[in-house]
C-alpha cells in the first residue's frame, strides 16, 4: 500500500511541474547519445508535391523507418505493399540497363544514404493503420508467427535494411498480448540468427507503441522489453473528431488550469511504462510533424463542430507542419510551455490547429534529456520544413547538434541479397540529386535549361532533335512546365508523349523537351503528304508509347489523319487496330502527330497463352527469354525476382506471370488461369477494377498467395 502511495504522489507532483521531474524521477546519468528517428512512407513518392528519398534530413537522423510492409493473413507472409515505389522507381542515374537481377527505387536510394552518411539505419516498418488487422490472425497461430518473423527478415537480408518495425497498436487481450511477445521473440531470433551467419552486428528490432492508456494497458511490457531495442512511443493523436471538446494532440503534461483540453498527456503514459519495466533509454519520445483541426470553436477545452473539410493534399482536419500556417487565415501560435503544447486560432474563422512549434519541440526535446530517454521519434519526415523551423533541426539543436547523436554505424555487407547491384553495394555510385519541396516564401527562380542531354537521362520516347530540355524538379507539373516556357499542351505532348495525357508519367529528375526540331511538323500547319508506310524488323522511332512489339508494318502519323481514316487506308478493322496501338485509346485521343503506330500485326499468331513461372525467370538470367506456353498452368512457388518489364506495383509475392498478348482482357486472362477478379485485382492493382492499364507485352501476375475468399466480382472484358 505504501508504495502505491509513493507512486500515486509521484504522478500527482510530477504531472504538475516539469521542474520537478528531474527529482522525483531519477534518470541514467550515463546519458546514451540520443536517437532521432524518422518515419516516411513509400506512398509520399506520389501526389502533388512528391517527397523522395534524397529528400530526407539524413544528418539530422540516426534512424529512417521506411513504412509499410504487409502481411499476408492466411499465411503469415510479409510483403512488400507497393514494389513499383519500393523497387523500381526510376531515379535520375540509374541505369536500367544493366545486366543482372537489380534493385531500384527507393530500396536503392535508402542504401545509398548509408553509404554516404554511416550513422544512419534503415529500418523496415510492418502493419501500420491500414496492414494492422492482417496481423491478428498470424498472432493465433505458432507457425504463421514464425513465418512472419522469417520472411519479415528474409527482406531485411535482400533489401538492405538495419532493422524491423512493428506498428500494431491494438493488442486486444491477455492472450493476444502474450501471442505478441512470442512474435516479438521469434524476430528477434531470426535477426540474430542472420547476423550471426554473415558475422555482422546485431540488427534492431522496435515497436510502434501507443500512447493512450486504453491501447497499452494490455501490454506486457516488461517481457516486450527483453526483445526491443527501443519503443517509439507515439505521443500525438491524442485528441480528433471523437472527443467532445476541443484539445491539444500531442501535449506533454495534463494541464491543471484547462483539463478539458489535455483528456490524454505523454507524460502519464511515459512513466506508466517505466513502472512496468520499460528500459527509460529505449523509450523514443513521438512527435507529430502535422496538426489536427477543430472547426467552430472557441478554442482548447472547449466544443467544436466536427474537424470542417480543409487539410493538406485534401485530407480534413489534417495539416502537414510544413502546410502551416493556413493561407488565407489569421491565425495567431500560441505556446503554452507549461503544458508543452501550442496550437494556432483563427477568432474570425473560429478554427483551430494543434500542432507542434519549434518552442514546443525544444520543450519535448529537453523533457527527453531531463527524463534520460532514447531519442525523439517522428511521423512523418516529409511533413516537417526545411527551414529554420525545422522540428527536427531544433530538436537535434537541443540535443547539442549533429555530432552529439547516436553514432553506431549501419551495416553494408548484404553477401546473401537476391538484388546484384545491391549485394555488391551499389560501386560508384551515391544518393540522387533530387531538389527537396521548398517550404520558403522566396519566390522560385526561373526555370533551367539546357540544349543537350544524354538519352537516358530523357523521358522515354522524348522527340529526337529536340532543341531546349527541362529538368523536372519538385513541384513541376506539366501545365507549370507549358506556362514556363510558354508552349502549348498540344507541344508539350507532341514532344513527350510518355508523360501522357493526364502528365502521370512525368518523371522526377528526367528531361522533357520543352523547344522541339527547328523542322518539326506543327499541327496547326496543313501538311499534304500521302500514306507512309514503313516496313522494318526493328520499330522506327518515334513510335507511340505501347505499340505492339511484334509489328510488321508502320505509318507515320501526318496532318489531317484519324484512327479512322488509317483504318480505312490499311482496310484493317478498329479491333485490330487497337489492340496494335493501345495507347491511342478508343475515343483515338491519343493519336500524335509525327509518330508512327501498327498498321500491320505478326505474321504468325500470339494468341498462345504466355505464361511463365518464377523458376522459368530464374533460369533464363539477363538472357533473351524464350517464354514457354502452357494449355494447363501448374504454378511454381518460387523466390526469385519477377520478369521484366512487368506491370507497375506487381504484388511481390508472386509466384507465377503471365505474358500479356494481343486479345489478352483481364477477363480471359482469370478465366485462362481459374483465378477470381479480386485475386486479380490484388496482386495487380496497377491494371485497376476496370481493366484500365492492362499493357500489352508486360508481365501481370496469376499465381500469389492471397488474403481473398474466392468469390467473383463482376469485370468488363477491356482489350489489354
Amino acid at each position: 500500500m505504501y508504495l502505491l502511495v509513493v507512486f500515486a504522489w509521484i504522478v500527482v507532483c510530477a504531472t504538475a511541474s516539469k521542474s520537478t521531474v528531474r527529482h522525483l524521477i531519477p534518470r541514467n546519468d550515463s546519458k546514451p547519445a540520443p536517437r532521432t528517428v524518422g518515419y516516411f512512407g513509400n506512398w509520399d513518392i506520389y501526389g502533388s508535391t512528391p517527397y523522395y528519398i534524397p529528400n530526407i534530413p539524413a544528418r539530422n537522423l540516426t534512424h529512417l523507418i521506411y513504412s509499410f510492409a504487409n502481411v499476408n493473413s492466411t499465411t503469415g507472409e510479409v510483403y512488400l505493399s507497393d514494389t513499383w515505389a519500393d523497387l523500381q522507381y526510376p531515379y535520375p542515374g540509374d541505369d536500367r540497363s544493366a545486366i543482372g537481377n537489380n534493385v531500384y527505387g527507393n530500396i536503392k536510394q535508402l542504401y545509398l544514404w548509408k553509404k554516404q552518411q554511416r550513422n544512419l539505419k534503415t529500418m523496415l516498418s510492418i502493419g501500420g493503420g491500414t496492414y494492422s488487422s492482417n496481423i491478428v490472425p498470424v498472432l493465433a497461430n505458432d507457425t504463421l508467427r514464425q513465418k512472419f518473423a522469417d520472411s519479415a527478415v528474409a527482406l531485411l537480408a535482400n533489401l538492405g535494411f538495419d532493422g524491423l518495425d512493428i506498428d500494431y497498436e491494438s493488442v486486444s487481450d491477455s492472450v493476444q498480448a502474450e501471442q505478441f511477445v512470442d512474435l516479438l521473440n521469434k524476430t528477434r531470433t531470426a535477426l540474430d540468427t542472420f547476423a550471426a551467419n554473415i558475422s555482422a552486428s546485431p540488427f534492431s528490432l522496435s515497436f510502434a507503441s501507443p500512447g493512450g492508456s486504453s491501447f497499452y494497458g494490455l501490454l506486457d511490457f516488461s517481457a516486450m522489453d527483453k526483445y526491443l531495442d527501443f519503443w517509439n512511443f507515439m505521443g500525438y493523436a491524442y485528441t480528433g473528431s471523437w472527443n467532445t471538446y476541443s484539445g491539444h494532440q500531442a501535449s506533454l503534461y495534463n494541464s491543471t488550469t484547462n483539463p478539458l483540453s489535455t483528456p490524454v498527456d505523454t507524460h502519464t503514459g511515459i512513466l506508466y511504462y517505466i513502472s512496468e519495466g520499460v528500459t527509460r533509454n529505449k523509450i523514443n519520445l513521438g512527435c507529430p510533424l502535422y496538426g489536427a483541426s477543430f472547426n467552430n470553436t472557441s478554442g482548447p477545452g472547449t466544443a467544436f463542430d466536427g474537424i470542417g473539410t480543409l487539410g493538406t493534399n485534401g485530407a480534413a482536419g489534417l495539416w502537414n507542419y510544413n502546410s502551416l500556417p493556413v493561407p488565407g487565415f489569421n491565425a495567431t501560435t500560441y505556446n503554452l510551455p507549461d503544458i508543452g503544447a501550442s496550437y494556432s486560432y483563427d477568432p474570425v474563422k473560429k478554427y483551430m490547429i494543434s500542432y507542434d512549434s519549434p518552442k514546443i519541440a525544444a520543450v519535448k526535446a529537453q523533457y527527453v534529456l531531463d527524463m534520460g530517454l532514447g531519442g525523439t521519434m517522428w511521423w512523418e519526415v516529409s511533413q516537417d520544413r526545411t527551414d529554420d523551423s525545422s522540428l527536427i533541426g531544433t530538436t537535434v539543436d537541443t540535443y547539442g547538434g549533429q555530432s552529439t547523436l547516436d553514432q553506431t554505424l549501419n551495416h553494408l555487407n548484404y553477401s546473401t541479397s537476391v538484388y546484384d547491384n545491391l549485394r555488391a553495394g551499389f560501386p560508384a555510385e551515391s544518393v540522387a540529386n533530387i531538389t527537396a519541396p521548398s517550404t520558403s516564401t522566396t519566390a522560385t527562380a526561373t526555370p533551367s535549361w539546357t540544349s543537350s542531354v544524354t538519352s537516358s537521362l530523357m523521358e522515354p520516347s522524348t522527340v529526337p532533335g529536340c532543341t531546349k530540355y527541362h529538368l523536372v524538379v519538385s513541384g513541376d507539373t506539366c501545365q507549370k512546365i507549358e506556362s514556363e516556357y510558354g508552349i502549348t499542351n498540344a507541344e508539350f505532348m507532341q514532344w513527350n508523349p510518355y508523360s501522357g495525357s493526364t502528365c502521370a508519367n512525368l518523371w522526377l529528375g528526367y528531361y522533357v523537351c520543352v523547344q522541339g526540331p527547328t523542322t518539326s511538323i506543327s499541327s496547326s500547319t496543313p501538311v499534304t503528304t500521302s500514306a507512309t508506310i514503313l516496313t522494318t524488323a526493328a520499330p522506327p522511332s518515334p513510335t507511340e508509347p505501347r505499340t505492339i512489339s511484334s509489328c510488321a508494318s508502320y505509318h507515320l502519323v501526318v496532318s489531317g489523319d484519324t484512327c479512322y481514316s488509317i483504318e480505312n487506308k490499311y482496310g484493317i478493322t478498329p479491333h485490330d487496330f487497337s489492340q496494335w496501338n493501345p495507347y491511342i485509346g478508343s475515343d483515338c485521343m491519343n493519336l500524335w502527330l509525327g509518330f508512327y503506330i501498327c498498321v500491320q500485326g505478326p505474321t504468325s499468331s500470339t494468341s498462345s497463352s504466355a505464361f511463365v513461372t518464377s523458376s522459368a525467370i530464374a533460369a533464363s538470367s539477363s538472357t533473351p527469354r524464350t517464354i514457354p506456353t502452357k494449355t494447363t498452368p501448374t504454378p511454381t512457388t518460387s523466390s526469385t525476382a519477377p520478369p521484366s518489364p512487368t506491370e507497375p506495383r506487381t504484388i511481390s509475392t508472386c509466384t507465377d506471370y503471365h505474358l500479356v498478348v494481343s486479345g489478352d482482357t483481364c477477363y480471359s486472362i482469370e478465366q485462362k488461369y481459374g483465378i477470381t477478379a479480386n485475386q486479380f485485382n490484388e496482386w495487380n492493382p496497377y491494371v485497376g477494377s476496370e481493366c484500365g492499364s492492362l499493357w500489352l507485352a508486360f508481365y501481370v501476375c496469376i499465381g500469389a498467395p492471397s488474403t481473398d475468399s474466392g468469390s467473383s466480382s463482376s469485370r468488363k472484358g477491356y482489350l489489354g
